[in-house]
């Protein structure tokens, strides 16, 4: 891969998508430069979710270019894909946590699979994370144990787990009431200006 600094993060071109007779996307174009911040607005069903699984590959397009860090999305062998998918943090939209694993094997789970570092490092770097979204003291609960907002923020410690270059967020504060809303709203803040440190 190219260095990241001369890569584009993101750059969508002519991008159509649909399903049977209902058509998604039609003809987007988009461009997301490095420490941009992005948000993509509009009812529900028309296409945010979509949008976010074909920039990371687990949707193929009907037509047009999705690029990730110059790499083409569509087509690309599996190796060069999980990658691609290591410089990307993912929220899903309704956490995606594991329900056999606890809140701290769930933010583990992406350092086991993707990273060489010894259980010990492991350990220290989810109960840095989990301290960063406040979830420290929740680390061996169960996702069942846990509320929709606490479920949220463990799913967003997952998602930097290794250290993203970009984190896409799928609705990160749906279904949740106004004031667990503004607290994951803040969090991310609070989050990204530490990052930026």
């Amino acid at each position: 891969m190219a260095n990241p600094t001369d890569e584009q993060p993101i750059r969508v071109e002519n991008l159509r998508k649909g399903f049977g007779e209902q058509k998604v996307l039609e003809g987007l174009n988009l461009k997301v430069e490095a420490g941009e911040t992005l948000a993509v607005l509009g009812r529900s069903g028309t296409g945010k979710s979509v949008l976010l699984k074909l920039l990371i590959g687990l949707e193929p397009p009907d037509s047009g270019s999705v690029r990730m860090f110059g790499q083409e999305m569509a087509g690309v062998d599996p190796k060069k894909l999980n990658e691609v998918r290591k410089r990307v943090g993912f929220l899903f939209q309704g956490a995606a946590l594991y329900d056999s694993l606890s809140v701290a094997k769930n933010v583990e789970f992406p350092l086991e699979r993707h990273t060489d570092l010894a259980p010990s490092d492991q350990e220290a770097k989810v109960r840095e994370l989990l301290g960063d979204v406040g979830m420290a003291r929740d680390a061996e609960k169960m996702p069942s144990e846990i509320s929709g907002g606490m479920k949220k923020r463990v799913g967003l410690a997952r998602a930097l787990a290794l250290d993203p270059e970009i984190l896409l967020l799928d609705e990160p504060t749906a279904g949740l009431d106004p004031i667990t809303s503004q607290e994951i709203a803040e969090l991310i803040l609070d989050l990204k200006r530490k990052k930026k440190r």
